[in-house]
């Protein structure tokens, strides 16, 4: 079983309809919803409140993503934690084809896990990337990276359409075991917002 994170600010009608998405096609595998609400003033926590499996934790100011996610993550009691964007929408196999493929015992040294993401036209997005290093920044700044997308940090050189370890898997959609999360003291909270999730890959990944 899996307990779903989802910072809100201001997501207005995109946090229902992700919540309503988990609750269409996956909401068997799912024990807790933990929605933390950095402050929104939109009315969009009000709209939630209540909801089956949903707690709602109101932080009343912007903590930043990092700091919300890990209070919602002190809540959770099942084996894996979902971080989960207000604007994703789950559908059938979401989440219970990663749960499978991290129950296989053959993968117990995989820590996070992601998958493929599409965006409002259907293509594939990005969601995973390389650790930042000072030759990936060169290839980016001299345009290197262009003409060899394998030098690249946005890993454009794979079509997504496969199973690949990565070194970082994006947040959108952030699969984590929550012994490890446990292990690593969470997301680093001086990471106010972006690269927080980055951080955790590559602390995960040296562990």
């Amino acid at each position: 079983m899996v307990t779903i994170i989802i910072v809100n600010w201001n997501s207005g009608s995109q946090l229902q309809a992700c919540l309503d998405s988990i609750n269409q096609y996956e909401i068997n595998l799912v024990c807790q919803i933990i929605v933390v609400d950095n402050g929104s003033y939109d009315g969009s926590d009000a709209a939630v409140e209540g909801k089956p499996k949903v707690k709602l934790i109101r932080a009343e100011s912007n903590l930043g993503f990092g700091m919300a996610c890990n209070i919602g993550a002190a809540q959770a009691k099942s084996e894996y934690i979902l971080f989960l964007n207000p604007d994703t929408l789950l559908y059938r196999n979401s989440l219970s084809i990663p749960i499978k493929f991290m129950e296989d015992k053959r993968n117990n040294n995989i820590g996070i896990c992601g998958i493929q993401l599409i965006d409002d036209n259907g293509q594939i997005s990005r969601s995973c990337s390389r650790f930042f290093s000072l030759n990936i920044y060169l290839s980016h700044i001299l345009g290197i990276d262009r003409f060899f997308p394998q030098f690249g940090e946005q890993m454009t050189d794979w079509d997504h359409k496969t199973n690949h370890m990565v070194d970082h898997v994006i947040g959108a959609f952030y699969l984590v075991r929550r012994t490890v999360f446990a292990e690593l003291d969470g997301f680093d909270e001086r990471f106010f917002v972006y690269f927080e999730d980055h951080d955790f890959s590559y602390r995960a990944k040296d562990h």
